[in-house]
């Protein structure tokens, strides 16, 4: 008997089953909503009667049985002649599980009879993150929203920053995913969940504990294709930047500086770094001071949500030789002794000449420039500094491992002179270096000395003097023979 009772409630499960036992009305129909609850929540069920007959049909009473519910707000009334009549009564669900209800009628006439099922869970709706949440980072992850019952007008308010700031969805009827953007951070995430079920509302707040794992951030990565530098050189380091994030950055900005140098980046501002993206980035690196140097990169950036991050990488620890990367070397200076005389005296006839004679060399500047550094040497000129005057010469550019050869002329009695090569790097910046070198010169004296009135110059002034005696004789002889 039991099998055969447990047979029909299976059939019921979906059909509401009607008996009549000698009643002149009859179960039209009978309908359930919500046939699928939640424990604590209300099922509404409508029941129409048909009476067939001439007269009016009074519904005496109303019996449900079943476990794990409760009946409430039940409404009786008559059924017209010839006519329908629907009442309707609340099922409370007490206990989770599925439920066969058996519904009786009682007339004058008789009892009529019906069966229906509700199933009732006792598992709220759950929401969960699909992937694992980075921390410190951005998170483009799905929410997933599972019901074992159908729910309607459901609002999910995320009670974090995120976007969406809320979620809305019509319904869920077993699982609905939705895309949310978000900031990982320790602990739980908390969200206000409500909805219907049937006529039934509620309300509660939903958290979410999930796996978690470290922030990806920004890859720095370089190549640097030296152990050690030189003073003022310009070495170029090669930077990529990968966004590892699953969100993209804004407002990228990056700076770098050194304790004993001067860096220079080619790019100093990113608009955008798109999640997955890389970017190349040069450096230029001019060491100023000998030692050990660092050189750190720092990045700045803006998250979708307008959080700001920042990220310092050390590129690595460089030495700086005590040396320039633009040397003089082979310097030679040829000198040759040279004299200019002056002479005074001698006028008029048989006085005594003074002749002075003051020394004068010949000088030649010759050597080269060289670049041992991995950057250009531009606008290369060199300078010879006497003390009172200066000479030059332009080179122009010196490549990296390369030279350049110089000879400058020039004349004087100094007895040193300064050589200076200026240059500019490759980050513009104009720098010297200068060495002093001594002329190597033989010591002679060089002084007055008196001269006979039979000098060269006293013999030129004597004949100029006798010609024009004679000159003047011949003029006053003719003007005389013409009288």
């Amino acid at each position: 008997m039991r099998t055969l009772i447990f047979a029909l409630v299976l059939v019921a499960a979906w059909t509401p089953v009607f008996a009549q036992d000698n009643a002149s009305v009859s179960i039209q129909s009978l309908n359930v909503y919500p046939q699928k609850l939640f424990v604590g929540d209300y099922a509404v069920v409508s029941v129409t009667i048909y009476n067939p007959t001439d007269r009016r049909v009074e519904i005496n009473s109303l019996s449900i049985y079943g476990e794990g519910i409760a009946p409430e707000s039940l409404s009786l009334g008559y059924v017209p002649p010839k006519s329908t009549h629907t009442l309707s009564f609340s099922v409370r669900a007490i206990e989770s599980g599925v439920h066969n209800v058996e519904l009786v009628l009682y007339t004058a006439d008789g009892s009529i009879s019906s069966f229906f099922t509700l199933f009732v869970e006792d598992k709220m709706p759950e929401i969960y993150f699909e992937g694992t949440v980075r921390l410190g980072e951005i998170n483009n992850l799905t929410l997933v929203i599972s019901s074992p019952v159908e729910i309607e007008n459901v609002v999910i308010v995320p009670l974090f920053e995120s976007l969406p700031e809320k979620i809305v969805l019509k319904s869920v009827s077993g699982m609905a995913e939705v895309p949310i953007k978000f900031y990982g951070k320790e602990g739980s995430y908390k969200f206000r969940m409500s909805f219907y079920s049937g006529n039934n509302y509620h309300s509660y707040v939903a958290e979410i504990n999930p796996r978690t794992e470290s922030a990806r951030g920004l890859a720095i990565n370089f190549s640097v294709p030296f152990t050690t530098v030189l003073l003022y050189d310009v070495v170029e380091i090669d930077l990529e930047i990968t966004n590892l994030m699953s969100d993209s950055l804004s407002s990228v900005k990056l700076s770098a500086y050194s304790n004993n140098g001067k860096v220079l980046l080619s790019a100093s501002e990113i608009s955008e770094i798109a999640a997955g993206e890389k970017i190349k980035v040069k450096l230029l690196y001019s060491p100023e001071r000998a030692g050990e140097d660092k050189i750190k990169l720092e990045v700045r950036y803006r998250d979708s949500l307008g959080g700001e991050g920042r990220i310092e990488r050390e590129i690595g620890e460089i030495r700086v030789n005590n040396e320039t990367a633009v040397k003089i070397v082979g310097v030679d200076i040829s000198t040759r002794r040279i004299a200019t005389t002056t002479t005074v005296g001698g006028f008029p006839m048989g006085r005594t000449t003074t002749t002075t004679t003051t020394p004068v060399m010949e000088i030649t500047v010759s050597g080269e420039v060289a670049n041992g550094g991995f950057g250009q040497a531009r606008n290369v000129i060199v300078y010879l500094d006497f003390g009172n005057r200066t000479e030059e010469f332009f080179i122009g550019t010196i490549s990296p491992s390369d030279s350049d050869s110089f000879s400058i002329p020039a004349t004087g009695s100094e007895r040193s002179v300064r050589v200076t090569v200026e240059w500019i790097n490759d980050l513009g910046e104009i720098h010297r270096i200068s060495k002093t070198y001594q002329l190597a010169q033989r010591s002679f004296e060089f002084g007055q000395r008196e001269s006979s009135i039979f000098s060269p110059l006293n013999m030129a002034i004597l004949a100029i003097f006798a010609a024009a005696v004679v000159v003047g004789i011949l003029f006053y002889r003719s003007r005389r023979g013409r009288r």
